[in-house]
């Protein structure tokens, strides 16, 4: 059993451009999240609270209708694609205390691989039906990790001091 050390890294591979701008929107959207996972209340407690559920909630909700809207047929635009669009640098995340928020950035952090190394980001927009399945199935996967949060029941437990317990009885003084 390995145990997990509260500031190790959270890697992220990345291409260094795709192409397609729908992609690179999501990728915008799922970086403001997990970035704002890092430095919610909850990160230093081992509960999570209510009001960053709420806003996780609606954050998701808003990726989902993006997700939805971008459902359409691929796009000619000669213009311009298919040139490769540079990627922002991926947010630096790191293990918080929270373990449902090291869970929903580590389903983040797959759902971006999935964007951003899929076939649809060769395309100059929307996914191929195969990869918009895979999103919409990610999508579903965020969903029950956050029905699941909310369902927790309260765990804040007080921090307790690194140090090592007594070899002997405790004599009360």
């Amino acid at each position: 059993m390995t145990t997990q050390t509260a500031g190790a890294a959270i890697p992220i591979t990345q291409p260094v451009a795709i192409q397609n701008l729908e992609i690179v929107s999501l990728l915008g959207y799922l970086d403001a999240w997990l970035a704002s996972l890092q430095f919610t209340g909850s990160a230093a407690r081992n509960e999570t609270q209510a009001a960053d559920l709420v806003r996780w909630l609606a954050i998701h909700d808003h990726i989902k209708k993006h997700l939805a809207a971008m459902q359409t047929p691929e796009l000619d635009l000669p213009h311009y694609a298919p040139n490769p669009t540079p990627l922002d640098p991926a947010p630096p995340l790191s293990v918080v205390q929270n373990m449902d928020i090291n869970t929903l950035t580590r389903a983040l952090v797959a759902w971006r691989h999935e964007a951003c190394h899929s076939d649809s980001a060769k395309r100059s927009t929307s996914f191929a039906p195969y990869d918009a399945a895979r999103m919409i199935a990610l999508a579903e996967h965020v969903d029950s990790l956050l029905a699941h949060i909310d369902d927790a029941p309260s765990l804040d437990l007080p921090n307790a001091p690194a140090v090592p317990m007594p070899a002997g009885p405790v004599v009360p003084s």
